[in-house]
């Protein structure tokens, strides 16, 4: 390669980055149109934490998720269990009965 070619693969370089330069938008992103104020969507936030409808929150590390109240003892889990695999209802798993 001669250094007429070096030359001129240099100047095309240096205008194409130039060009390329020259197209960039630097106008920031458009902005969401909301019918509701900064104060009405923390107020509705704070709302949302309150009464646990907002299942996570950024300060949780996993999803919060109300407990719900159990109508059957361990021992009614196990019996049902173990009587799901007699019958045959469960393939049998000894490490999957706690034993």
């Amino acid at each position: 390669m001669n250094i007429k070619h070096l030359v001129a693969a240099v100047a095309l370089l240096a205008t194409t980055g130039a060009v390329m330069a020259d197209s960039f938008d630097e106008s920031p992103a458009p902005v969401a149109a909301s019918g509701k104020t900064r104060a009405e969507v923390k107020a509705e936030l704070a709302q949302a934490r309150t009464d646990g409808t907002m299942p996570f929150t950024y300060n949780d590390t996993y999803p919060v998720t109300p407990a719900t109240p159990t109508t059957v003892s361990r021992q009614q889990v196990r019996t049902e269990l173990a009587k799901a695999v007699q019958s045959g209802e469960l393939e049998h798993r000894q490490e999957s009965l706690g034993s």
